[in-house]
């Protein structure tokens, strides 16, 4: 999947975050996902409307990843909550 530094992710509004004995999850009906502390913080940046750039920028800069590390982790992870029916990529505005 082909993402473009400049797109949007846009969240689907019925899935929930919780916290469950301390980890965040995302849930859908009977379906749960953990999160670790990076998907957490980047399910967080699509919910806020965040570029993938951003997000990237963001994770490189607020964890121990790496440039490269950070962009790598956004990309897996948006390209998974897209896979899971979680998010949509929006295209850049011109």
């Amino acid at each position: 999947m082909q993402l473009d530094a400049q797109a949007t992710i846009r969240c689907d509004p019925r899935i929930q975050r919780r916290r469950y004995q301390g980890s965040p999850w995302l849930v859908f009906h009977h379906h749960w996902v953990e999160l670790d502390s990076v998907a957490d913080r980047i399910w967080s940046a699509c919910r806020h409307g965040s570029t993938v750039e951003q997000i990237a920028m963001e994770i490189a800069s607020s964890t121990p990843c790496s440039l490269a590390e950070g962009v790598a982790a956004t990309a897996a992870l948006i390209c998974f909550f897209v896979e899971q029916g979680f998010a949509e990529i929006i295209g850049p505005t011109p």
